[in-house]
């Protein structure tokens, strides 16, 4: 069930037909985690540079 009010590109209301997978594929953690490592790292890099 679709409702709601839309105007230009905002709709307000309630969207019951969800689709789509809940579990993220593995590629997108591998990508996640490597993202997360990489900037976890620039960071301490910096940290270290300024002391």
């Amino acid at each position: 069930m679709v409702g709601g009010y839309e105007s230009d590109n905002h709709t307000v209301g309630f969207f019951n037909d969800i689709t789509g997978s809940a579990v993220p594929e593995p590629a997108t953690w591998a990508m996640m985690i490597i993202g997360f490592g990489l900037v976890g790292s620039a960071m301490r890099r910096q940290r270290l540079a300024l002391a």
